[in-house]
């Protein structure tokens, strides 16, 4: 995906690739993030997973786009102050802003841990799926 003002030229470096391009409208100079999981949807695509550097995992948190939480922690600290947080954006006022997790579940790997967890929007979802999933009758 990338905004609509790409140029032909530089589009067609994908395309010719065999590289779907999406031109999307731009929200706050980067790709709008509604636009492009409408666009998933119109694909068939239900899931995505978004990996990336704290800005683009900050972006998809503030506009409430997360429904599942993966986040791995290995047995180092860098602590540098030039190195790139897990997530950023826009400060918070106050802790109730925050992203609380739902039936966060650990597991050990080697030496690293491994965290799945829902957002509240997410495991409301989960709850009103499984409640729906309920009440089908086997036939």
């Amino acid at each position: 995906a990338c905004g609509e003002e790409v140029s032909e030229e530089k589009a067609g470096l994908f395309s010719k690739k065999g590289v779907e391009v999406w031109r999307l409208p731009l929200k706050n100079s980067r790709v709008d993030l509604t636009a492009l999981l409408k666009r998933c949807a119109e694909k068939g695509i239900n899931a995505l997973l978004v990996e990336g550097g704290g800005k683009v995992h900050g972006a998809f948190l503030s506009e409430d786009l997360v429904d599942e939480v993966y986040y791995g922690v290995g047995p180092v600290i860098i602590g540098d102050p030039l190195g790139t947080p897990a997530v950023s954006g826009v400060p918070l006022s106050a802790l109730s802003e925050a992203c609380f997790l739902e039936e966060l579940k650990a597991k050990k790997v080697g030496k690293s841990y491994f965290f799945h967890a829902y957002t509240k929007r997410g495991y409301s979802a989960l709850k009103d799926w499984a409640f729906s999933f309920s009440s089908f009758k086997a036939v």
